[in-house]
């Protein structure tokens, strides 16, 4: 008997999170000419802290494709290929929820951070730091990033963006499968996304 298989790019997504945020220090500053930032330390919680936020970002817009494929059986590319802001306005314009709710919380602003450094990282145009006698703190986004790209940080804008989408689910009534894996099998049952519908699953097995 032949069964299909699924890939949930949320999943992977915050394993390779999780797993870069562990590599990363929680000190960006040089001991001995403070206050400037140390070239090693800065160096690899930069490179972690790319690769962090990318995932994020990566978690966040898959999050959003799922719901439109699988709760609003969305089958138009053109919705997915939208901004992550204005996916959120189709989904929660669909389950005629406020919008305004998601954005006054503040795990909405954490991912609004987190894409604007992203997007400024992955578009970076300038070179530029500054002067002084080692390298200079500095900011991304109005970020300074030897205090944004630290192990706890991180650790904390992680557990942000899964509540960001677990309030989602939440305020258009849908259910975050905690335990669905990177790949899954329907060979027990349809739960094989990250998040579902339960009116939807429920008419399946009806």
């Amino acid at each position: 008997m032949a069964f299909s298989y699924y890939l949930n790019m949320e999943c992977m997504s915050l394993e390779i999170a999780k797993d870069h945020a562990s590599n990363m220090t929680d000190s960006n500053y040089d001991t001995e000419i403070e206050p400037f930032l140390n070239e090693n330390a800065l160096k690899n919680n930069m490179k972690q802290g790319y690769v962090i936020v990318t995932s994020l970002y990566t978690f966040a817009e898959s999050f959003l494709n799922t719901i439109l494929r699988d709760c609003m059986l969305c089958r138009e590319n053109l919705l997915k290929g939208l901004s992550l802001e204005n996916k959120l306005e189709v989904i929660f314009l669909f389950y005629k929820v406020d919008l305004a709710t998601l954005k006054s919380d503040s795990h909405y602003a954490i991912l609004t951070k987190v894409t604007g450094i992203r997007n400024e990282l992955i578009h970076y145009k300038k070179n530029y730091i500054g002067v002084g006698s080692g390298i200079p703190g500095f900011s991304i986004k109005k970020s300074d990033i030897a205090d944004f790209f630290v192990k706890s940080n991180m650790e904390n804008v992680i557990k942000a963006i899964i509540s960001f989408a677990d309030f989602v689910a939440e305020q258009l009534g849908l259910i975050v499968h905690k335990d669905v894996g990177i790949f899954c099998c329907d060979g027990r049952d349809d739960l094989v996304s990250y998040v579902y519908d339960p009116a939807i699953t429920e008419a399946r097995f009806e």
